[in-house]
């Protein structure tokens, strides 16, 4: 994912107009990007040391003017990925955990896909990161078959579209 988040990357530098990385800055670059990535995948969170400083900057098309302001990006992306983890993790739960659908679990999912889908409809800058990260998407293809099941669709099919813009937000572009 390291590899495909930079060389998304790259491609939009280039459309850009901007000058190709040097193959060492590139390898860097990348390397940074995989222990990040690694990291957040083991562990669970993103640490926020030098290669956060540098890559998610980077990534985001944002250009911070100090070292603050670079501190503060990365504390604000780390913010936005730790809150849709949650939220993703959590409509995991209740999938899989509630067989019952009954009006809590109604309210439930409804507010919690409504707040996830806001964040990231706020969360533009972060797109361009978001869907390399080692997020828990695989609750997305079972929130959809949720949704389409002809028990529960009467109660969510208006949430179908919210699905897919998450979807689109989440999973890299196709090739």
């Amino acid at each position: 994912m390291a590899r495909m988040c930079f060389g998304a990357h790259i491609l939009r530098q280039q459309e850009a107009g901007i000058t190709d990385y040097t193959s060492h800055a590139q390898q860097d670059y990348q390397q940074d990007l995989t222990c990040m990535f690694a990291y957040a995948q083991s562990k669970g969170y993103f640490r926020k040391g030098t290669a956060a400083r540098h890559l998610i900057p980077r990534l985001a098309n944002i250009t911070p003017r100090s070292r603050h302001d670079k501190i503060a990006l990365v504390d604000e992306f780390v913010q936005h990925y730790e809150s849709v983890q949650c939220d993703l993790l959590f409509i995991k739960d209740i999938i899989t955990v509630n067989p019952q659908v009954d009006l809590d679990v109604v309210t439930t999912i409804r507010d919690c896909l409504s707040a996830l889908h806001l964040s990231l409809a706020k969360g533009v800058k972060w797109r361009t990161i978001m869907p390399y990260t080692p997020l828990p998407k695989a609750c997305l293809p079972m929130l959809r078959d949720f949704i389409a099941n002809p028990k529960h669709f009467r109660f969510f099919g208006d949430l179908t579209h919210t699905v897919v813009d998450l979807e689109t937000w989440l999973n890299p572009p196709p090739p």
